[in-house]
């Protein structure tokens, strides 16, 4: 296990969930502690902590180091904005409520609501984006997901130790997004207070990466997911990204992983990995191709230890 990030990849059925279990088990069996954003309450791992939001364990949208550096507005909109798929004109809208809420020392989404209700309205069309971002919000102040937003509650060293997020307690797809890019925008800025590493000094796994790190067209700028994605590998951090296929994800991501695992897809997903010599390979469950560092090598992948 050297440093870089890993891209698991393989339809369902091929054996890619067993697969980020053995590495976890590698991982953490070398002491490395590693966390699981886990989409669909699939996992369950020896010595790991189960972490349910809403229940004893949140992130706030706002921390108080938001409210010390400018540049944080914009990562918190663009956080909104990879969870929503929001339009120019209702991004601009939120960063005025951003800006409002953090001159207030806002905690959460209902302080949010608060500040956008209080941006000014010049036009019926004004009127219009607002009430959208307000249907789009106003969900995500009520009942789990609001306790899930709205402040630390959960465990100061919970990165020191190993644990799973169980994201499945989230009905909305879009409190799922928000709460993962959350979670690795704390990542983040716990990796910029320890600073750049020469070694890997902890994991996360990010199951269904695709609703964290979607495909892109080239001509699109890149995500907050894709770029957290890229800074995190130089402070020690190393990334797990799962996913069905190579064509759903941020071609960054795959380009930025030192490490792939491809259990068995569809012949066209080897061309765009730009594997095509790989499309006659017959791969059965558990059994996969390893590239790292220009050189593909077939394995056959153990049971992870229940």
């Amino acid at each position: 296990m050297f440093q870089g990030h890993i891209t698991v990849l393989g339809r369902s059925g091929s054996g890619k969930t067993n697969t980020a279990k053995v590495l976890l088990e590698e991982l953490t069996k070398k002491g490395v502690p590693a966390l699981v954003l886990d989409w669909a309450g699939e996992y369950s791992l020896k010595g790991f902590a189960r972490l349910i939001p809403g229940d004893g364990f949140s992130i706030p949208v706002f921390a108080p180091s938001d409210r010390e550096d400018p540049e944080r507005v914009d990562v918190i909109v663009d956080l909104f904005d990879a969870a929503f798929r929001l339009t120019q004109p209702q991004l601009y809208m939120l960063r005025l409520a951003v800006k409002r809420a953090l001159s207030s020392e806002a905690k959460g989404i209902s302080d949010l609501l608060e500040a956008l209700d209080e941006v000014p309205i010049r036009s019926y069309y004004d009127n219009e984006v607002k009430a959208a971002l307000v249907r789009r919000l106003a969900p995500l102040a009520e009942g789990r997901v609001s306790r899930a937003l709205e402040g630390w509650t959960g465990k100061g060293d919970f990165l020191a130790s190993s644990s799973i997020v169980d994201l499945s307690v989230f009905k909305s797809v879009y409190a799922k997004r928000l709460f993962a890019l959350l979670l690795l925008k704390k990542l983040y800025d716990e990796a910029l207070t320890r600073g750049p590493q020469d070694r890997i000094v902890h994991a996360t796994l990010i199951e269904e990466a695709w609703n964290v790190v979607p495909y892109r067209r080239l001509d699109a700028e890149p995500t907050v997911g894709e770029r957290l994605f890229a800074e995190l590998r130089k402070y020690g951090e190393c990334l797990i990204a799962v996913a069905q296929n190579p064509s759903e994800v941020a071609w960054s991501i795959v380009n930025n992983s030192e490490v792939l695992i491809i259990h068995a897809m569809l012949p066209r997903e080897y061309d765009v990995l730009g594997l095509s010599e790989l499309r006659g390979i017959a791969l059965g469950r558990g059994e996969a191709v390893i590239v790292e560092r220009g050189r593909a090598r077939y394995v056959r992948v153990r049971r992870a230890r229940r």
